[in-house]
């Protein structure tokens, strides 16, 4: 969302404030609130019958979630939590909409997250049941690469560790760790400790295309 929007969520919105590891809202929950992410990173994952946990989505500074329960008054689907220090602007349906009229950019910006959510979700489809594990963790790459655009630090890296990849992909952590690697040799990534840098972009939309590493 563009900042120049923000203003909006801090009128119309209370601030909440997380230390890492804390749940924001639970699978379930009745859902009264949308959120605006003012600072830090939030995962968003669902939890099986038997305890496991599958990530979904990471969310950055900038992003909206929690809209789809919140227009169509559900549960929420899913659990999330932040993963850093969070600084988020929570709100009401009634409090929000009446400034819809007074800039409507701001609606076009929710309805755009929701087009987003539902992209992502067919990414996610076709990772699962499509893609090896060479093509998921470059379409991974890829698609974090643009959703963090102008959020990347200093040195154009993203902050995700191999562990976060592995939640977000459903491969294993070895697998992901040798994908990476291979991919490093090859020129097409730059990794650090818990960041990574794309170096080729057509070099990875290439190994989607491919079926071979």
């Amino acid at each position: 969302m563009e900042k120049s929007l923000q203003h909006y969520f801090q009128e119309a919105g209370t601030a909440y404030r997380y230390r890492p590891d804390e749940t924001i809202f639970m699978q379930e929950d009745e859902a009264s609130l949308i959120y605006y992410i003012a600072e830090g990173r939030v995962r968003v994952f669902s939890v099986t019958e038997d305890g496991d946990e599958i990530t979904f989505e990471v969310l950055h500074t900038g992003r909206i979630f929690g809209e789809s329960s919140f227009f169509y008054g559900k549960k929420r689907p899913v659990t999330i939590k932040s993963i850093n220090d969070v600084v988020l602007y929570a709100c009401r349906q009634d409090r929000l909409f009446p400034y819809f009229s007074e800039a409507p950019e701001l609606a076009i910006e929710i309805i755009k997250s929701l087009s987003a959510s539902n992209d992502h979700m067919a990414l996610l489809l076709k990772q699962a049941y499509l893609y090896d594990r060479y093509q998921t963790v470059a379409s991974f790459l890829l698609d974090m690469d643009r959703q963090y655009s102008g959020h990347l630090d200093a040195e154009n890296r993203m902050p995700f560790t191999h562990e976060q990849i592995a939640e977000s992909t459903g491969l294993a952590r070895v697998t992901v760790s040798r994908v990476l690697k291979e991919f490093q040799k090859q020129g097409l990534i730059e990794l650090g400790y818990g960041k990574i840098r794309v170096l080729n972009h057509e070099g990875l939309k290439n190994k989607i295309r491919s079926d071979k590493a």
